[in-house]
């Protein structure tokens, strides 16, 4: 059995660009694996390192601890049933995560960055107040028919359980969202994710394509949501 460790050193290199010395010690041990098990290695602690991207500092230890007893049960099978190959490659990778349990703080955590899907109104005292009013405006002139938590929740992150049918022609819904982001307080990063992601158009998915074209809106349109839009 080898003393050493080897890790994915290419991979590292691309994450861990000011760590020289501990790159430099895992290229050595790189060097000291046998040919016929070296790929498999390096395949692994490859993966490894990108599995660690994702997982945060704080829920490292339990990651390792059951990584490492799935480890331990295989090698007890591959000793029972004699399989020297695989008992051997099964030593070296518990040795490698046991070395990435100990240095695993050089790896960034890569939070995922959360998707645009909802509209944002930032005025928290006036929310539920400037909302009804938008609510019961595109209720009443019959742009929309659902309950007023449905269309707050457009509003909330992570509150979108069911998307509101936009009722009248897909110009006039993208004439609203253009001129309620003109509106101080509201906005949306990506405007036409987000709408897609809130919105149908008669009980149809919306293609966000077709929806930042449909720029034509009829004046009744037009008069009908600056009106609405003004009592916000």
């Amino acid at each position: 059995m080898y003393n050493d460790r080897n890790m994915g050193v290419n991979l590292f290199l691309s994450f861990l660009n000011k760590l020289d010395p501990i790159v430099t010690e895992l290229n050595k041990r790189h060097n000291l694996l046998e040919d016929k098990i070296r790929k498999e290695v390096v395949e692994y602690n490859n993966i490894q390192v990108s599995k660690l991207t994702r997982i945060s500092f704080e829920d490292r230890a339990d990651y390792f601890d059951v990584e490492i007893n799935k480890l331990n049960f295989e090698i007890r099978k591959a000793e029972q049933k004699h399989h020297h190959n695989q008992l051997k490659l099964l030593k070296v990778l518990k040795e490698e995560l046991e070395f990435f349990s100990k240095h695993h703080s050089c790896i960034a955590y890569k939070k995922k960055k959360t998707k645009a899907t909802y509209f944002v109104f930032n005025n928290v005292q006036l929310f539920d107040e400037k909302l009804e009013f938008l609510y019961k405006g595109l209720v009443n002139e019959g742009y929309i028919n659902c309950t007023p938590g449905i269309f707050k929740a457009i509003f909330k992150r992570n509150d979108i359980k069911q998307k509101i049918d936009w009722k009248k022609s897909l110009s006039s819904l993208n004439f609203f969202i253009n001129q309620l982001l003109e509106i101080e307080g509201f906005s949306a990063k990506d405007k036409w994710i987000v709408a897609v992601k809130c919105f149908t158009h008669k009980f149809k998915e919306i293609d966000k394509e077709n929806l930042a074209k449909a720029t034509k809106v009829s004046s009744d349109n037009l008069i009908k949501i600056n009106s609405i839009l003004k009592s916000v």
